[in-house]
């Protein structure tokens, strides 16, 4: 009787121990769970402010680089509405560029590089006033934007180089901030240091500015349904299609519809207007590994696609190749007039020569057939109202579009001034410079600023 009831014992304290393990078992499950799941909230809360930074960093790169572009118009701009206007977009850079600026250094003193930031702003929103009152720029004026500009190509190039070794290096941006011995903390020394000049100026003001919203112009014809346009958007695809797939409506100021045609050369996403089944966007993933095609063979290709689907009274103006594919930019003409607001974009496998994308948004939105009063000013005209600094390539006529959403037609001047390559667009009808845009090479082909 003691044995069974020593058994019977032993069995209820094994259930018993059986019990507790598994209980243990059970907490140390939930706690690995919560504690992976808060150590998953962690890296998340981390990689979104990493980000943060991340984005502050590219932020500022993107504004630093273009105030520096600016400032550089500036020094070569000889008057008129041309130089007011790029007074305020470097006016804005610059105020952007701040904001950058003190988010990445939250935890480091900047006061010096605030200030000299802060300096630009104001001091071409004075200058843009100055004009405005009818005054001229001083040669002391000039001085100080050939001041400020040099030693923003100090700041701009340590900024470049500074991220540059932080990506490389395969930092974390909250990592590289709080390193004080990183290259991005010793970057931010060195604005402060005296190594840098910081010009001394005096000016006034605040600054502000507003977009417009274009209505599309290019439209015509009737109303599709989203059935009848798959019935025509095959026409799009530069070669034949297999299958066609509705993905959906597209809303906003241009309503539309998007599909997915399948074709020997692969997938095309392709979206046309619902008025008039016009094509919208064009594209298919593309990966060439070399170039095989030079720019006039592209510019032959684009061109026929584009005359294949009804646009043959464009002409191409602009050439750049990035990772193998060409991007063509192709504009409107009228009467010999580049019409620039009127643009399509051609996307060409540069190995293959396949057209692999297309955009034609600036057409829809702009395309109308205009009345060019012909320019008051002539083309010799033109070239003596330009820097005499400039080595003239080609003149030709061309409407521009204006901030306030109208053209105005002008003098395309391509030229050099040493190894940099300029377009400057002077009026037809008063001969004053009204836009200056330079070339510069980048990790994204040749881009126009």
């Amino acid at each position: 009787m003691k044995e069974q009831k020593a058994k019977v014992y032993q069995h209820r304290w094994a259930i018993v121990a059986l019990v507790l393990s598994l209980l243990v078992v059970a907490m140390a499950i939930t706690w690995g769970v919560v504690g992976a799941r808060q150590a998953q909230q962690t890296e998340d809360y981390r990689r979104q402010i990493d980000n943060q930074y991340r984005q502050a960093y590219y932020t500022l790169t993107y504004r630093v680089s273009n105030l520096s572009d600016t400032l550089n118009k500036l020094l070569l701009v000889q008057g008129g509405e041309l130089r007011s206007s790029l007074l305020l977009d470097a006016s804005t850079h610059a105020a952007a560029s701040v904001t950058a600026l003190s988010t990445l250094a939250d935890t480091h003193s900047i006061e010096k590089t605030t200030k000299y930031i802060n300096q630009i702003a104001d001091y071409c929103m004075s200058l843009h006033k100055k004009i405005s009152r009818g005054e001229p720029l001083a040669e002391e004026d000039r001085d100080n934007l050939i001041a400020l500009y040099q030693v923003l190509l100090e700041v701009e190039r340590g900024l470049m180089e500074a991220g540059d070794e932080v990506e490389q290096d395969g930092y974390e941006w909250m990592t590289a901030l709080s390193d004080s011995e990183g290259a991005f903390a010793v970057f931010l020394s060195t604005l402060e240091s005296t190594t840098i000049a910081y010009p001394s100026l005096i000016y006034d003001g605040p600054f502000s500015d507003a977009l417009e919203t274009p209505t599309p112009e290019g439209l015509f014809g009737r109303e599709l349904s989203a059935l009848e346009a798959g019935e025509v958007v095959a026409g799009y695809v530069p070669y034949t299609a297999r299958s066609v797939e509705y993905l959906g409506a597209i809303e906003g100021s241009i309503k539309g519809y998007r599909f997915r045609i399948s074709t020997d050369r692969g997938d095309y996403d392709v979206e046309i207007s619902q008025k008039g089944g016009l094509l919208m966007e064009m594209d298919t993933d593309v990966s060439p590994e070399d170039t095989t095609l030079d720019e006039e063979q592209a510019v032959q290709y684009g061109a026929d696609y584009l005359s294949s689907i009804g646009l043959d009274t464009l002409q191409c103006v602009w050439v750049s190749n990035y990772n193998s594919v060409y991007y063509l930019n192709f504009a409107h003409t009228q009467e010999g007039v580049i019409c620039y607001s009127d643009l399509v974009v051609v996307k060409v496998n540069a190995q293959s020569g396949d057209i692999v994308g297309a955009e034609a948004l600036g057409y829809l939105y702009h395309h109308t057939e205009r009345t060019i009063d012909p320019p008051t000013v002539n083309e010799t005209e033109a070239r003596q109202a330009v820097s005499a600094n400039i080595e003239i390539h080609s003149v030709r006529q061309a409407l521009v579009p204006t901030d306030g959403g109208k053209e105005r037609l002008t003098w395309e001047i391509y030229g050099k001034v040493g190894d940099e390559t300029y377009f400057i667009y002077v009026d037809a009808f008063d001969g004053q410079e009204m836009k200056i845009m330079r070339v510069v090479d980048s990790a994204n082909g040749k881009l126009v600023l």
